[in-house]
Formats: structure tokens, sequence, C-alpha cells
């Protein structure tokens, strides 16, 4: 698992106020400038932790396929023993 900076907040984990707000903050409405925000992004911790590449390498299971037209009967083959 790697981990790198978020992209969202640059690794401080806090964003300005109005970064998600939907209306602007106007700058003379309060007294005194609001708290930051966490980040959604990272939660407040300045790094995303990115899982490692999956992979899986499996080997094609070795089976035959033999149908025959009843449950009972086995399959009809050719001369030389191959299922048709």
């Amino acid at each position: 698992m790697a981990l790198t900076r978020c992209p969202v907040c640059g690794g401080r984990g806090q964003l300005p106020h109005n970064f998600y707000a939907q209306q602007p903050y106007f700058e003379g409405s309060m007294a005194v400038a609001p708290p930051p925000v966490l980040c959604r992004s990272c939660f407040g911790r300045g790094y995303i932790s990115e899982p490692a590449p999956f992979s899986i390498n499996l080997e094609p299971f070795p089976f035959t396929v033999r149908w025959s037209r009843n449950a009972d009967e086995e399959p009809e083959t050719d001369d030389a023993g191959q299922v048709i």
C-alpha cells in the first residue's frame, strides 16, 4: 500500500472555510474568520493510501468437457477416440 500526498489539500488536511461551500463567503459578514474545514478526500490526514496493484496469476485448470445426449450414455467418439 502506497501513501501519497492528498492532491486536494496538498497534504495540509485542511481547506479554506468556503472550499466546499455552495454560497460565496462575503469577507465583511463576519468579524472573525471562520475555521478551516477538514479535507473530505483524505479526512484531514493529509495523505491518501492507495492500494497496491492487484494481480493474480492463475493457471487454467486442465479439464475435459464430455457432452452426451443423455446423462447415462457415454459421449460419442470418433475413430481416434476424440469426443465428437
